[in-house]
């Protein structure tokens, strides 16, 4: 949403009990989830599903941590905006990590990439972080 400061936002319906967990404590993890984990995002799509209980995860900063995520953000909650069914939370970004690989994408009701992600050479996106706080 903003690289100064840094935010993100992600939408969740107003029943999610982890729209509920997430009011409660005003953080949130944000796992951007690899290329190849188009399995995992349907996994993570459905209500009945025991999530994390079926994925590879660990705590990083108090919050579960996909273990094969592309990329990872810590965020304290800033601001909440109503929007019909669900909730967009705004999260700024304490701590922010990536690892290189190509990110999942969705669109036009199927999974894919940018082709030539990977092939590009970026700083680490913690440094662009950083640079954003000075």
């Amino acid at each position: 949403m903003s690289l100064r400061p840094p935010l993100v936002t992600v939408a969740l319906d107003r029943r999610s009990a982890l729209l509920a967990r997430i009011l409660g404590s005003r953080r949130f993890g944000v796992n951007v989830l690899r290329d190849t984990d188009d399995d995992l995002a349907l996994l993570f799509a459905r209500r009945d599903a025991d999530r994390f209980g079926q994925a590879d995860w660990r705590p990083s900063h108090g919050l579960p941590r996909l273990e094969t995520a592309a990329g990872w953000a810590v965020c304290e909650l800033s601001q909440v905006v109503e929007g019909g069914d669900h909730l967009l939370l705004v999260g700024l970004v304490t701590h922010a990590e990536s690892s290189g690989l190509s990110p999942l994408i969705y669109g036009y009701r199927t999974f894919g990439t940018h082709s030539r992600f990977a092939a590009r050479p970026r700083p680490p996106i913690a440094d662009s972080i950083a640079a954003c706080a000075r």
